[in-house]
């Protein structure tokens, strides 16, 4: 998981750094799982994606893309193996990739409000590993299922620079806060609770629409305010 979050992180800002004139950002998501996915899966899933956006001219619209990475579950359990019992540590995550439209409809030097629509998808997997190595059991990682979706929701850009300077100038620097409801397909994917046993690798195996809401903070830089 710590090798993704800096793939994450490294990948996307060496590409779009250059481009100053852009807006990119990183956020901080926490996730709030619904119907039967919320049944299935007893856990909240934290984690990270960065943002690219790009301002339209001579309009209160921008487009751009948001890629992030999240773990729901890092639970240890026992997995009664013919030779007698494994301890296997298993990760549970996914990767998201959406394409974004944010139209500002109301702003004053220190604040933006945004209304947002996405499409995409979410991509699951997970790695397991013995707790002690054997040759019974080695280290897995496999993909699950990619469930598409689509969102909306809204926000509040919040600008640095013209919330605290006297002459309100806006600066490169602001908090995004934001919240979206996804409605996504179906899509295969694990939960393993903490402590439970297993006698087959399929168990904790689920397959379920997929809906969710995700909450962001994140910081923007370099965006352009002026329309």
């Amino acid at each position: 998981m710590k090798k993704l979050i800096a793939i994450l992180i490294f990948v996307p800002a060496s590409v779009f750094v250059v481009q100053a004139q852009s807006m990119y950002g990183i956020n901080l998501k926490i996730y709030q799982t619904k119907g039967d996915f919320n049944k299935n899966v007893q856990a909240v899933p934290v984690g990270l994606s960065f943002n690219y956006l790009y301002h339209i001219q001579e309009s209160k619209f921008t487009i751009g893309a948001e890629l992030g990475v999240a773990m729901y579950a890092n639970n240890q359990y026992d997995f009664e193996a013919p030779s007698g019992t494994i301890r296997v540590d298993e990760e549970d995550c996914f990767w998201t990739l959406h394409t974004d439209v944010r139209y500002y409809f109301y702003q004053i030097p220190a604040m933006k409000a945004y209304a947002v629509g996405r499409v995409g998808m979410t991509t699951f997997f997970s790695s397991r590993t013995p707790v002690e190595l054997t040759p019974e059991f080695r280290e897995t990682f496999e993909f699950h299922g990619t469930a598409f979706n689509v969102g909306a929701g809204g926000g509040v850009l919040i600008n640095f620079g013209g919330l605290f300077n006297k002459e309100k100038q806006q600066g490169n620097l602001n908090l995004d806060l934001g919240v979206i409801l996804h409605s996504g397909s179906k899509a295969g994917y694990r939960y393993m609770p903490e402590g439970t046993q297993s006698s087959t690798l399929d168990e904790g195996t689920y397959q379920s629409v997929t809906n969710y809401i995700d909450y962001r903070i994140g910081i923007i830089f370099n965006p352009s305010w002026k329309n």
